[in-house]
């Protein structure tokens, strides 16, 4: 047990470095009003957040202090619509880098929100419905009958950008979007390879590697 929660800890701490490292760069070599740097700023933020909710609630799993039970929950539960909201600001970063959208805050972008707000409210209601996750007595975690609604939300992102992008890369006579395009369907490798392993195989922290991994692409 003791070695496994160090993989796991080991694995989110490379993920918040790595990501730590690349904010340095974009602050000190891009511009930091630049559209497209403010929406993958917020990407990096929600993945160390994401990473140190799945630390926390890692660790806590399983303790017997005080509130280990509602630790293990919250951090859980921060740690799904984290990943939810990844793949939404995934999706309005290739929309400003493709052309398709010029500012974040348009009746488009609330559009694109609003399975990322259902999924959201349906969440805040899962400590009755246990829809997704539960927490046992003992500060265990376990997914609930209806987990996958959470990676349905995931995919339908993940398959609406590779529309986007092979969408923006017919209609368009720009040689450098259409080049951007042919290279931003490959970011998505790692990320579709790692969730698919992280919901196969329960106790597996691969999403967030994959997530990295295309941060490094980008």
């Amino acid at each position: 047990m003791e070695l496994q929660l160090i993989y796991y800890i080991e694995v989110n701490a490379i993920a918040i470095w790595i990501c730590a490292i690349i904010i340095r760069q974009i602050y000190k070599h891009t511009s930091h009003r630049e559209t497209s740097n403010i929406v993958f700023h917020s990407i990096l933020g929600l993945i160390i957040f994401m990473c140190a909710s799945d630390i926390v609630g890692l660790a806590s799993e399983g303790q017997s202090f005080a509130g280990s039970r509602i630790v293990v929950y919250i951090a859980n539960a921060i740690y799904f619509a984290t990943q939810a909201a990844i793949c939404y600001f995934w999706m309005l970063f290739f929309q400003v880098r493709v052309r398709r959208i010029k500012k974040l805050i348009s009746l488009r972008t609330f559009i694109g929100a609003s399975p990322l707000i259902g999924f959201i409210c349906v969440l805040l209601a899962n400590p009755w419905t246990k829809w997704f996750f539960y927490v046992d007595e003992n500060s265990r975690y376990f997914r609930g009958d209806y987990v996958y609604i959470h990676w349905i939300i995931e995919f339908f992102y993940v398959i609406l950008i590779v529309a986007l992008i092979i969408s923006r890369f017919i209609t368009t006579s720009n040689k450098v979007i259409r080049s951007e395009c042919v290279s931003f369907i490959t970011y998505f490798i790692p990320v579709i390879i790692a969730g698919y392993a992280q919901i196969k195989i329960l106790g597996v922290s691969s999403l967030q590697i994959g997530i990295v991994i295309a941060s490094l692409m980008v």
